[in-house]
């Protein structure tokens, strides 16, 4: 049985006193590894999952080259957020990115326990209300933002989603998130390595300036690092950057 005080996933550790009880004798804890299929779009979900230190992505669309990351998940989310509106049919694949531990629930177990408890289901629709906000968000910047601030964006929430500046995740798995080709991926990280907000490996990513991946995602490149000469002008090197990616999607 879990500590049912600190579960190290938000939506449990914010349940009231009593919900934390019940739902600590149906609670499971297990290891996520990187690439696991969680759900699969159309098929009933067997289980909800609330992420500790792990992350999963609810992809929107059915073939890999077809499909975009409608909303991350992380330790300050659950899986399968429409099962607590009764619907336990998978809207897409939900495939985990970053590997690490979470805790699980049969969706029948939760869907039993929240139709007894409607101080429960409350609480849990309104972090239902909390995803959908977040799919908004990320159709706003896929018709707003550049590669660059959309992969600032990305890696700035997914660093504290799981509470780690240390990423594993390679450029090929980032395309696929944001529904773009590998070579543009590969030309913004290295324009935010430029800038001093990250440093990259091929399958690694160490977020040195979080505040600054925030700021850029937010700004769309408006806010970008003072120039210090090695790189040149920031916005000439973002709008030259923009272009290659442009092109690289063309």
């Amino acid at each position: 049985m879990p500590d049912f005080g600190n579960f190290g996933n938000q939506v449990l550790d914010g349940l009231a006193a009593e919900q934390r009880l019940t739902l600590s004798d149906y609670l499971e804890e297990v290891v996520l590894e990187r690439g696991e299929l969680l759900a699969a779009k159309g098929q009933p979900v067997g289980h909800v999952h609330f992420p500790i230190d792990a992350l999963a992505s609810l992809f929107a669309g059915g073939e890999h080259e077809e499909r975009i990351e409608a909303v991350s998940i992380g330790r300050n989310g659950l899986t399968a957020p429409n099962v607590v509106l009764g619907d336990t049919t998978a809207l897409g694949d939900t495939v985990v990115q970053l590997g690490g531990r979470a805790w699980r629930i049969s969706t029948a177990t939760l869907l039993q326990l929240s139709a007894n408890d409607s101080h429960l289901r409350n609480y849990l629709v309104a972090h239902v209300c909390l995803a959908l906000r977040e799919i908004m968000d990320v159709c706003r910047s896929v018709g707003r933002l550049t590669i660059t601030a959309r992969l600032a964006r990305w890696l700035a929430r997914a660093s504290g989603s799981v509470g780690s500046l240390q990423l594993s995740i390679t450029h090929s798995a980032l395309a696929e998130i944001l529904a773009v080709r590998r070579p543009s991926v590969t030309l913004g990280l290295q324009m935010l390595e430029s800038y001093g907000l990250i440093r990259s490996t091929r399958r690694s990513i160490v977020v040195r300036d979080l505040d600054g991946l925030i700021a850029l995602g937010k700004s769309n490149g408006r806010a970008l690092p003072p120039d210090d000469g090695q790189f040149g002008t920031d916005r000439q090197q973002q709008e030259e950057g923009d272009r290659q990616q442009q092109l690289a999607e063309n």
